[in-house]
């Protein structure tokens, strides 16, 4: 195989272009030998390389075999550095097996080329006037399908598309311009919403960055109480201690006074005893005595010292200072918890409010975005009548894979009944509901206008539209309108009420049981309608979609529900 190097002018040390042989063998670039011979100024041509003089300046010609050499060793370069096309990716139209990714497409040709593809494009004069741009996934619907040539007209009479021979045919006496004469005229509208949109961005961005100063005005003043927190409950802690060792002490000094003060009084308690029980014997001792004069003398003594007895009353004076004590104490214990419970209810209280604030900011933020996106729907056009409606009708089918085991379909799967408590037994799916009644179609809605219609035997039913994304398990998020993949017409006997996001709204009472949906995704607009002698608009959700949408259904427990056939 040949390397690089091989393949190098030693004089501008790139690959060879227009590759010449000299005489002694070596090889240089026509233009890069030429000129360095051309420098010489009368002196003896030589080679570069090795140094051997020539006599007479050598005729040089391509060498043709090296020159497709060098030509084969570049092309297998670039492929190996040209991408191949990926999911998503433009493929280039003119590989034959595997597709290179396209860098350019024609609108000439209405073909997409890769890198090796759009060299004739580049280097052939025959090409000089075809228009190429940015690779395009699209551009064979710029083919006419009838006639098979490129879609370079505008009909304003029909609004579509059309090519020269169209023109020519169908569209003969219509008003007919150019495609570059028609996006003239909107040029100075793209212009407008350009600068309209810039300034819907630097608000949402004016926005973001106030959200972003108070998000860290707060971790600031979050750090600071945090601080200041683990600074006061310590502190707080530790008074509680103190006071703590204060009872504490409290207690062991009456403690400590009671044991002094009851050995003071056991030790007379225990004289008097002494001095008791020698009176005793005394008096026994003049009981059993005869002798008069000795009884009138010792008895008056022993009588005076009997009188004489006190026992103090020590535990009347030691309960009532325990009882004060536990008096503070327990004091003290109700007033710090009713002071903690206090506290920690106000700053529960402090914390909701805080939540629902920020929740109520995060809403006021997500709204704010929304309608600086949002197209002015002043200048949208809406369908007045059904016949106007009726141009954008969609027949839909249900998705009988997405539907709770509540549902039973009849019809082809065009009319659901909730038949529980009994239950279908569908197999299990992951795209199956788990909330009870609900069902999805399977028409995929995005980029132009639709318009439906469904019949209902009772006023027990949800109609709306939702993401394919949304959630299929059975709690609350799950249902139509309560999350924010999902728009809905809540329908019963009594109320009408429109909801998105677990937020509703009021809408008009419903008259009849036919409801007409009307989707234009571009502009945002979904409009519900009750069809009877005249279409009534019962409410208009505005936003901006960012997913295909499929029409979705909730329905109620021994209720009909109907896909309308318009023609």
């Amino acid at each position: 195989s040949i390397s690089k190097e091989q393949l190098i002018c030693a004089i501008c040390l790139d690959l060879f272009r227009d590759p010449v042989t000299l005489p002694c063998g070596h090889n240089f670039c026509m233009k890069c030998i030429c000129s360095s011979w051309d420098e010489l100024h009368g002196v003896m041509p030589n080679c570069p390389q090795c140094r051997v003089t020539f006599t007479v300046r050598p005729r040089l010609g391509k060498n043709t075999i090296l020159a497709e050499i060098v030509n084969d060793f570049t092309e297998a370069g670039r492929k190996n550095s040209i991408p191949f096309a990926k999911q998503g990716d433009v493929p280039c139209d003119s590989c034959p097996n595997r597709k290179f990714k396209a860098t350019k497409s024609c609108l000439s040709c209405l073909a997409s080329y890769c890198e090796i593809h759009l060299v004739p494009h580049l280097q052939n004069t025959t090409f000089i006037d075809h228009q190429l741009v940015e690779p395009l996934k699209d551009i064979k619907k710029r083919k006419c399908t009838a006639h098979k040539k490129v879609l370079e007209l505008f009909c304003r009479t029909d609004n579509m598309y059309i090519c020269c021979i169209c023109a020519l045919k169908n569209h003969k006496k219509h008003d007919t311009v150019t495609l570059e004469e028609e996006a003239e005229k909107y040029k100075a509208s793209i212009a407008v919403r350009r600068k309209d949109t810039e300034m819907k961005i630097q608000k949402v961005a004016d926005e973001t960055n106030k959200v972003n100063e108070y998000v860290k005005s707060v971790m600031e003043s979050v750090a600071r109480r945090e601080d200041t927190t683990l600074k006061i409950f310590p502190a707080l802690i530790v008074a509680l201690e103190k006071v703590q060792g204060e009872v504490v002490q409290f207690v062991k000094n009456e403690k400590e006074a009671v044991r002094n003060l009851t050995e003071s009084h056991l030790k007379e308690m225990k004289q008097i005893e002494s001095d008791l029980t020698k009176e005793q014997l005394q008096l026994e001792r003049l009981a059993a005595s005869g002798d008069s004069f000795q009884i009138l003398q010792e008895f008056p003594v022993s009588e005076t010292t009997a009188k004489q007895l006190v026992l103090p009353n020590l535990k009347l004076e030691t309960d009532g200072r325990l009882a004060c004590m536990d008096e503070v104490v327990s004091n003290l214990s109700e007033n710090i918890k009713k002071l903690l419970e206090s506290s920690l209810t106000v700053i529960s209280r402090s914390l909701v409010e805080v939540i629902l604030t920020l929740h109520n900011k995060k809403k006021k933020k997500k709204r704010l975005a929304r309608s600086v996106l949002s197209v002015d729907t002043t200048k949208q056009y809406v369908p007045k009548t059904r016949r106007q409606f009726l141009k954008y009708a969609w027949n839909l089918d249900f998705d009988i894979k997405t539907a709770h085991e509540y549902l039973q379909f009849y019809s082809n799967a065009e009319t659901a009944v909730n038949i529980s408590p009994d239950f279908v037994s569908y197999r299990r799916n992951p795209m199956r509901f788990e909330a009870k009644g609900q069902v999805m179609c399977t028409q995929s809605l995005s980029r132009g206008r639709y318009y439906w219609e469904v019949t209902f035997t009772k006023k027990n039913v949800d109609i709306g539209v939702a993401y394919k994304s949304i959630s299929r398990t059975g709690d609350l998020s799950s249902f139509i309108g309560r999350n924010e993949d999902s728009w809905a017409l809540y329908v019963t006997d009594e109320s009408c009420e429109a909801w998105h996001d677990c937020c509703v709204t009021d809408a008009d009472w419903v008259k009849s049981r036919r409801i007409g949906v009307y989707l234009d995704y571009s502009s945002g607009i979904l409009d519900f309608y009750s069809v009877s002698d005249k279409m009534t608009l019962l409410h208009r959700f505005q936003s901006v979609f960012t997913e295909s949408l499929y029409p979705v259904f909730w329905i109620g427990q021994n209720t009909t529900l109907t896909l309308c056939y318009l023609e």
